[in-house]
């Protein structure tokens, strides 16, 4: 830290993307998940109101209701109910082909399938916490564009990390590991954590436009950082004013 070598108050900010040890097709996107909890909530909510409507045909008292959130504790003690009043109703269960199902116990099964598939979509946007994807395999890796890839050469969307390193006078400083795809959301972390490392922030922190944003310049200024940041499409404006 009191290298004279080392010019302190410099910190040369750039990111790059690593690609996590995970299977390329093992991805998980927030979108679809919410899309398809949805779809199985709604599912779930007709197999409740045929249950009210066989229990009210064959003179049980209970009734069920759906709650606005999948909750694992009342799914089992739905699962319980459905075993309560199979026995009841003297239900025969039967599994295999040519046997013909009792209508409980196909509601208990398709109320087995849905509940399966709710938890399983609640577990997922529990994973992504607010991310747009996710690895199966690696939970914490998010799938982002890589600058290369050794398959075809394309940007695809592969789960990774992205790493900021901050460097002064050629030594790295700072290492910052994020799941963000954008750098813009990792720039003040970043320099949170070189603050935490020597106690002290930068003077200054030259960056390329994929930092730049309107709450990066505004932490900069709070913290006596000078801007060092060009914005995106800068360069355009200054083309189109010179021309």
């Amino acid at each position: 830290q009191n290298d004279p070598q080392i010019d302190s108050s410099v910190l040369y900010l750039d990111g790059t993307k690593i690609e996590a040890n995970a299977n390329k097709m093992t991805f998980v996107w927030t979108k679809a998940t919410q899309k398809y909890l949805a779809s199985a909530w709604k599912s779930l909510i007709e197999i409740c109101e045929k249950l009210n409507a066989w229990l009210a045909s064959n003179g049980f008292p209970e009734r069920v209701s759906v709650l606005r959130k999948p909750d694992p504790s009342y799914l089992l003690e739905l699962d319980a109910l459905f075993a309560q009043l199979e026995e009841r109703a003297a239900v025969k269960i039967v599994t295999g082909k040519g046997h013909r199902k009792h209508p409980l116990q196909k509601l208990h099964d398709d109320f087995a399938q849905v509940s399966v598939r709710l938890l399983r979509y609640a577990v997922y946007e529990d994973l992504a916490d607010g991310r747009n994807s996710f690895s199966k395999t690696d939970p914490d890796a998010t799938f982002m564009h890589m600058k290369y890839d050794y398959y075809n050469h394309t940007n695809v969307f592969k789960p990774g990390y992205n790493i900021q390193l901050g460097v002064s006078s050629g030594y790295i400083r700072t290492v910052y590991v994020s799941q963000n795809c954008n750098d813009i959301h990792d720039f003040i972390p970043a320099i949170e954590t070189y603050c935490e490392q020597y106690g002290k922030y930068p003077k200054m922190v030259p960056a390329d436009a994929g930092y730049g944003s309107f709450e990066n310049y505004s932490w900069c200024e709070e913290h006596g950082i000078e801007l060092m940041m060009k914005y995106s499409g800068q360069n355009k404006e200054q083309q189109k004013i010179t021309d």
